[in-house]
């Protein structure tokens, strides 16, 4: 997996959290498009990559990059009025990224809905689901390669 130029591997981190989205169901469509643009813009510059999961009006965001870039790019989140509820889940060194190429990739389980959803991507959902459930920091690598999988096999879905 590539980095940017002049980040090697050893600096990198991994920050997820998990947020509730703050405006009406309505605006929800247009939030995401919204999120996509800024992440594409900003992140490459700033060597950030990773991934967004919508579900019933529950963000769990996945951002890998250097700390000082992940520091600035966590205070425009925690202020950004799009979203509450702001709940860290992990925040640890990483050796390679997991969402590498993406500036934000984004799932919308409601935007997908089930009938279009296979049987492994079932079964991935069901995985993550249980992962958050249980202690998160043990089962958090699973977690997210469910959660790349999910994206790659979407790639229609995947920004």
């Amino acid at each position: 997996m590539s980095e940017p130029a002049g980040l090697p591997a050893s600096d990198l981190e991994i920050y997820a959290y998990t947020s509730v989205f703050a405006g009406p169901p309505e605006q929800l469509g247009s939030a995401l498009e919204s999120i996509r643009a800024t992440s594409a813009r900003r992140n490459p510059a700033l060597g950030i990559t990773g991934a967004l999961v919508h579900d019933r009006g529950r963000f769990l965001q996945v951002l890998e990059g250097e700390r000082a870039a992940l520091d600035l790019l966590v205070e425009s989140l925690t202020n950004d009025a799009r979203h509450r509820e702001m709940k860290l889940l992990v925040r640890a060194p990483i050796k390679e990224r997991t969402f590498s190429g993406w500036s934000m990739a984004t799932y919308d389980t409601e935007a997908l809905g089930a009938a279009a959803r296979s049987p492994a991507e079932e079964i991935d959902l069901a995985r993550m689901t249980e992962a958050f459930r249980a202690n998160f920091r043990l089962v958090s690598v699973d977690y997210f390669e469910c959660m790349a999988r999910l994206l790659r096999s979407h790639s229609s879905v995947v920004r």
